[in-house]
C-alpha cells in the first residue's frame, strides 16, 4: 500500500457505539484519535478533512476490537490498497452467494482464503473515499463483496490480515431478536449478582426449589439442611478453557469474544493441560494482551496429570462461579453469551442452563501456532433447540458452548467428568448431571462450535472404532443411573410409553396379518408342489406312452422297409391289401410268411444267411 504516509492513523467508528465501544477503540487505536461518524456523509466529510495517504481505520461501531488489531492491519498494509479485518464470532459474509461447493475444493487442494467483509478496514483516506458508499452504509453479508467490485472496479487491490480481528455485537444466524441474542452491547445489560431479588443464599442443588433433585426430596421430607454458603458473593459464571497452547489465534479470537460480553459477571479460568514452557508462555502472552475490564478476571491453572477430563475436573474444583460453562480454545461466544445463561438463573437456579449455538465448519490458515480457523461454507443450527433427557440417553444431542453446569453439580453431589474417557466425556457428565437437577432452554443462539474439517482434533486423533467403544460405554453407564422425571418429565415418559404401547399394538396386528400371510403363502405352496408332483407323474406317463408310439412306430417302419426289399429282390407275390394300410401285427405275419416261403428263383432268402 504505497499511497499510505507515515502519518499517525485515524480510526472512524460509523454508527452509533456501544457504552465502552469509543474507549475501547482509543485504547487500540495509536494516538487515540477516534471519531465519531454518523453516516457516509459525515464519513466522506471526514475523510476530506485529512491527509490523502493519512492511514484511516474504518469500522462499524457496534463492535469490540480484538488483540492489537490496529496495529496488525497496520503492519499487514503493504501487502493491498484496502486491508480488511476478520469478523467474529462468525463471518458477516453468508449465503445465498457463499459457494459451498468451491469451498470444499478449496479445503481438498489447501487453498481456502479469509473472506472479505467490510466490518473494519485500513486504507489511506483518499482511497477510503472512493468506496465510502459502502462503508458508511450498515454492514450485512453483503457489503464485503460490495467492497471488492467496488475496490475492482477503481483497480484496487484489497486483502484479509487474518491476525486482526473485531467481534461483531449482532444477532448470530438464525437468532431472534430480543432472544438474549448475540447481539448484546457491552455494558448493556451487566447484572451484578446479588441484583435479583429472588437470588438464593446456596448452590447446593437440594435446596434450590428449581431443580429435580429438590422437587423429589421435598416430597419426602429429606431436605438437607441449610449450611453456611458464599454463593452471593461468587461470580455467576466460571468459564472454563482447556488449552494445550498450541492454538494461539484461536485463544486470541476466544479472548476478543469474551472482552466482548455485555455481562462481565464471569471469570475466565484457562486451564493449561500438560503443556511445555513455551506452550504455557504463548498462552500467558494471550491473557496479558485482554483489556482492563477481563484482564482482572482471569486466572492461569496449570494441569500435568493425564487424560482429557482432568483439566476439566481440576478446572470445576477451583472455579469460583455459581456456574460454570466450558469454552475449548476454539469456540466462539456472541457478546449475549453470558447474559443468555444469566437471564435464566433466577427462576432456575441449580439448573443446567441451556443455548443455542451454532455449528461451524472450518480449515486451519497458516501454520503453526498462527493458525486462524477459517470458515468453510455457513453456519448452521445443528442440534435441537429443547433438551430431551430421554433423546440423550441414546445420543449426545448438546454441543459445550450451549452449556452452563450449576457449581453444587460437582461441589454438592461430587458428579465429576470420567477420566476414563478420551472422548464423549462430556455427554457423560451432561446426563449424569441433568438427569439429577433438570436443564432450562433458551431460545437465544449465542455461541458458535468449530467443525474443524482437517488438522488435528479428538475426530483425527482417534479412530472409529474407539469412538464407538466409547460410547457404548457410556451407554452402558446410562443403563444404571438415577434418573429424577421432575416437571413435565413424567408426562413426556408417560405419552413416551403410550406412544411405544400404540407402536406395539401396531406391530403386533401387522405381526398377525404376516403370519396369517404366511400361513396362507405355505399353504399354496403345498399346494403347488402337489400340483408340481401330480404334473410330474403325468409327464412321466406321457413319456412311457410316447416311447410305446415311438417303438411301435419304428417297428413298423421297419417291418415295412424290410417286406418291401423281399418284394423287389424275390418278386414275391405283393399281399393284396395295401401294407401301408397294415398294423404291425399284420405286417409282422406278413414279413414270417414272406420270410419262410421258398423263393421262385429256388434259392434262400438272402435275410437267412
Amino acid at each position: 500500500m504505497t499511497e499510505i504516509d507515515d502519518l499517525p492513523v485515524v480510526t472512524l467508528l460509523v454508527g452509533a457505539p456501544s457504552a465502552t465501544g469509543q474507549a475501547d477503540w482509543e485504547l487500540a487505536t495509536p494516538g487515540g484519535d477516534v471519531r465519531i461518524v454518523e453516516n457516509v456523509d459525515a464519513l466522506r466529510a471526514a475523510l476530506a478533512g485529512l491527509h490523502d495517504g493519512q492511514p484511516v481505520v474504518i469500522v462499524e461501531a457496534a463492535t469490540t476490537p480484538g488483540p492489537e488489531v490496529v496495529d496488525r492491519l497496520l503492519a499487514a498494509r503493504w501487502s493491498a490498497d484496502v486491508v480488511d479485518a476478520r469478523t467474529l464470532p462468525v463471518d458477516l459474509s453468508l449465503a445465498p452467494e457463499v459457494d459451498m461447493a468451491a469451498e470444499l475444493a478449496a479445503v481438498r487442494v489447501g487453498k481456502v482464503r479469509p473472506r472479505m467483509s467490510g466490518c473494519c478496514v485500513l486504507a489511506s483516506a483518499s482511497i477510503a473515499a472512493e468506496v465510502a458508499d459502502v462503508l458508511g452504509g450498515a454492514r450485512d453479508d453483503g457489503t464485503g463483496r460490495e467492497l471488492a467490485a467496488g475496490l475492482e472496479e477503481a483497480g484496487r487491490s484489497a486483502a484479509v490480515a487474518v491476525l486482526a480481528t473485531v467481534v461483531r455485537h449482532a444477532d448470530l444466524p438464525g437468532d431472534q431478536p430480543g432472544d438474549a441474542s448475540g447481539g448484546a452491547e457491552p455494558g448493556d445489560v451487566a447484572v451484578p449478582p446479588t441484583a435479583h431479588p429472588n437470588a438464593h443464599p446456596t448452590t447446593h442443588p437440594a435446596l434450590l426449589p428449581a431443580t429435580a433433585l429438590h422437587q423429589v426430596l421435598s416430597t419426602t421430607g429429606l431436605l438437607p439442611a441449610p449450611a453456611p454458603d458464599d454463593a452471593a458473593d461468587r461470580p455467576f459464571l466460571t468459564v472454563l478453557t482447556r488449552t494445550q497452547g498450541r492454538r494461539r489465534r484461536s485463544l486470541e479470537d476466544l479472548q476478543a469474544c469474551l472482552s466482548a460480553q455485555a455481562d462481565v459477571d464471569f471469570e475466565w479460568l484457562v486451564v493449561c493441560h500438560r503443556t511445555t514452557p513455551e506452550e504455557l508462555a504463548s498462552v500467558r502472552e494471550v491473557v496479558a494482551l485482554a483489556p482492563e475490564r477481563l484482564a482482572d478476571r482471569i486466572r492461569v491453572v496449570e494441569v500435568e496429570r493425564p487424560g482429557r477430563s482432568s483439566p476439566l475436573n481440576d478446572g470445576f474444583a477451583t472455579a469460583r462461579g455459581r456456574y460454570v460453562a466450558v469454552l475449548d480454545d476454539d469456540d466462539l461466544p456472541a457478546p449475549g453469551w453470558v447474559s443468555s445463561f444469566h437471564r435464566l438463573e433466577p427462576e432456575h437456579a441449580g439448573r443446567v442452563l441451556r443455548v443455542g449455538s451454532l455449528r461451524q465448519s472450518v480449515v486451519p490458515h497458516g501454520e503453526g501456532e498462527d493458525a486462524v480457523a477459517v470458515s468453510v461454507g455457513n453456519p448452521r443450527r445443528d442440534w435441537p433447540q429443547r433438551f430431551d433427557l430421554l433423546d440423550h440417553l441414546r445420543y449426545n444431542e448438546t454441543p459445550p458452548p450451549s452449556l452452563a453446569f450449576p457449581r453444587g453439580a460437582f461441589h454438592s453431589l461430587r458428579i465429576s467428568y470420567d477420566e476414563s474417557l478420551d472422548v464423549t466425556e462430556d455427554w457423560d457428565f451432561l446426563v449424569r448431571t441433568a438427569a439429577l437437577v433438570g436443564v432450562t432452554d433458551s431460545p437465544a443462539i449465542t455461541a458458535v462450535y468449530h467443525w474443524w474439517l482437517s488438522g488435528e482434533t479428538s475426530r483425527s486423533v482417534h479412530d472409529e472404532a474407539h469412538w464407538d467403544n466409547a460410547r457404548q460405554r457410556v451407554l452402558d453407564g446410562f443403563a444404571g443411573a438415577q434418573v429424577l422425571l421432575a416437571g413435565d418429565g413424567g408426562r413426556r415418559v408417560q405419552a413416551e410409553l403410550a406412544q411405544a404401547r400404540e407402536r406395539i399394538a401396531e406391530l403386533e396386528a401387522s405381526q398377525h396379518e404376516v403370519i396369517m400371510k404366511l400361513d396362507r403363502t405355505a399353504t399354496a405352496h403345498q399346494e403347488t408342489v402337489e400340483n408340481w408332483r401330480a404334473t410330474e407323474a403325468r409327464v412321466e406317463e406321457l413319456k412311457e406312452r410316447l416311447d410305446t408310439v415311438r417303438t411301435r412306430h419304428n417297428t413298423r417302419i421297419d417291418l415295412l422297409e424290410a417286406i418291401e426289399e423281399i418284394l423287389r429282390t424275390t418278386g414275391a407275390e405283393r399281399p393284396a391289401h395295401s401294407l401301408y394300410e397294415m398294423g404291425p401285427q399284420q405286417l409282422k405275419r406278413v414279413f414270417d410268411g414272406l420270410s419262410t416261403e421258398p423263393a421262385r428263383t429256388g434259392r434262400e432268402r438272402w435275410w437267412r444267411r
